[in-house]
């Protein structure tokens, strides 16, 4: 019995040691700061940025996390969701961060999306928010 309880002990340890790669992408967490801020903050949903505002975001992978390019879109919701700029990054166990800035986005729905690049662009991990405007828009 005892042994049997050692060797399911031992396989238990095994498993938690495989790279989560091999069942698809790592998740991580997203963080953001604003000028005020000295460090990233992980926000409760909704997000809600002001049009003046730039803010500062960053998404950290796990620290076992495979090496990886990483796209990022930026989306605009209009009838459907509309590309506004990508770019990719690479990650892996030296440099787990992405970084972007939201600055100068007009007033609107938005969603960051990260992307394992490929034929298949396997979905990592996606952020909403909204961008508002405190001016009074019958004033404009």
């Amino acid at each position: 019995m005892a042994s049997e309880l050692r060797r399911l002990c031992i396989l238990v340890m095994l498993l938690g040691q495989l790279p989560l790669s091999a069942c698809g992408p790592a998740k991580g967490e997203f963080g953001f700061k604003t000028w005020k801020d000295d460090i990233y903050r992980k926000k409760q949903d909704p997000l809600e940025f002001s049009v003046t505002d730039e803010i500062r975001w960053v998404y950290r992978f796990p620290l076992n996390v495979a090496a990886m390019p990483v796209g990022v879109i930026y989306m605009k919701k209009e009838i459907v969701w509309v590309d506004m700029e990508t770019y990719a990054v690479k990650v892996d166990g030296m440099n787990r961060h992405v970084y972007g800035t939201i600055k100068d986005f007009p007033v609107g729905e938005y969603k960051i999306v990260l992307v394992e690049p490929g034929e298949e662009n396997r979905l990592i991990d996606e952020k909403y928010f909204s961008i508002y405007s405190d001016e009074d828009p019958e004033l404009q």
